[in-house]
This record gives C-alpha cells, sequence and structure tokens, in this order.
C-alpha cells in the first residue's frame, strides 16, 4: 500500500517528466512557430502539468470536509484515492460539485454519521487493517456486510443508500443480499460507477 510519502513522489515525477516533454516541445516550437499541431501539443501538455498541480493540491490537503454528499469508507489508501481521483473529475464537468468525505475504518464513520447523514456511502466489504482501539471504545466492525446492515436496521440511516465496493467478481448479488445494500461494485471506482450513484446525489 502506498503512503502519502511515497504518493508524492510519485506525483513530483511524473510533473518532473511532463515538465521535461514541455520543454522539448517549446525548443520545436521556437524552430516551428507555425506548425498548429505542434502548439496543441504544447497546450495539450501544459494543462496537464497544471491539472496534476491542483489534483496533488486536492487530493493530499487537508481532509476537513464536514457537510458532505458522500462518504467513502476503506481501509486502503490507494483505493480512497482512485476515488477521490474520480470525485475531482467529474467535479470539474459539473456546475454544483459533489462532496467527498474518506475514512479508513468504520469507528470513524460512525464518528461522521454522528455529525452529518450522507446521501450515499461507499462502503468496501473487507477492512483488514487493524487499528488500536481506546480503552472503552466499540470495537470495529471490519466486515462491511455487518457494517451495512447494521446502518439500516437504523432507523437514523436506513434512507442512505449504501454500495459495497469489492475486489472479487462473484457472488455479488448474494453479497449484496446478505448486507441489504443498495448496490455493489467491483474496485476500483471509476465514472462509470459514478454515474451509477449520481442520481441519488
Amino acid at each position: 500500500m502506498l503512503e502519502k510519502e511515497e504518493l508524492n513522489k510519485i506525483h513530483e515525477k511524473m510533473v518532473k517528466l511532463l515538465k521535461v516533454i514541455n520543454g522539448f516541445i517549446e525548443i520545436i516550437l521556437n524552430e516551428n512557430q507555425h506548425n498548429e499541431i505542434i502548439q496543441r501539443y504544447g497546450t495539450f501538455i501544459k494543462e496537464h502539468i497544471n491539472e496534476a498541480e491542483k489534483l496533488n493540491s486536492t487530493l493530499y490537503s487537508e481532509d476537513t470536509c464536514t457537510n458532505y454528499d458522500v462518504i467513502a469508507i476503506d481501509d486502503d489508501n490507494d483505493a480512497l484515492y482512485i476515488t477521490k481521483s474520480v470525485f475531482n473529475s467529474q467535479n470539474r464537468r459539473r456546475k454544483k460539485e459533489i462532496t467527498l468525505k474518506c475514512v479508513n475504518d468504520t469507528n470513524t464513520a460512525d464518528n461522521e454519521l454522528d455529525r452529518y447523514i450522507p446521501k450515499v456511502i461507499l462502503l468496501d466489504i473487507n477492512l483488514k487493517r487493524r487499528y488500536e482501539i481506546d480503552e472503552g471504545m466499540p470495537p470495529e466492525v471490519k466486515d462491511g456486510r455487518v457494517y451495512c446492515r447494521k446502518l439500516k436496521n437504523n432507523n437514523r440511516f436506513r434512507d442512505i443508500k449504501i454500495f459495497l465496493l469489492t475486489n472479487h467478481e462473484w457472488n455479488l448479488d448474494q453479497m449484496k443480499e446478505e448486507a441489504n445494500a443498495d448496490g455493489i461494485f467491483t474496485k476500483p471506482f471509476t465514472t462509470r460507477k459514478f454515474k451509477l450513484i449520481e442520481g441519488f446525489l
């Protein structure tokens, strides 16, 4: 699993590569100032450098969102990174932003749900990472299906649309029924899956 520091290093290398490519294009442009195709390449690369820098700033800034449309619960930071990337990409095409809160475990999710009720929850089925629980705190629910049933059996949360996320590609309908979930997706979260939940937001 990639940690934030490792992902930042990868991001920096990708931006550096884009800037190197942009440098070569500028050299070629100086020699071919009236070549429209090369000018388009230059514009394309510069736009992607700007987008990459914006993405890094958004993904790794402190997540202080309190009133959100969607909460994603997953102990895999790489999976959350992909989900947040999809939301950021789609929000650039929307007039009204769809806000996302990412958490790593069900205890944190419980705390968030006490403060605010989202419209949709994206819930990983296998929450395997072990967390240190403070004395007196309830044990963390590590099976997303169990946590989904817990929420659906609570009148306060039963109207939230809950979509399970899994790495498995078999018995999807069975897992959905066991959890009393509203839907189930295989990982990773994608633009197509975003559009499937968009109607509930």
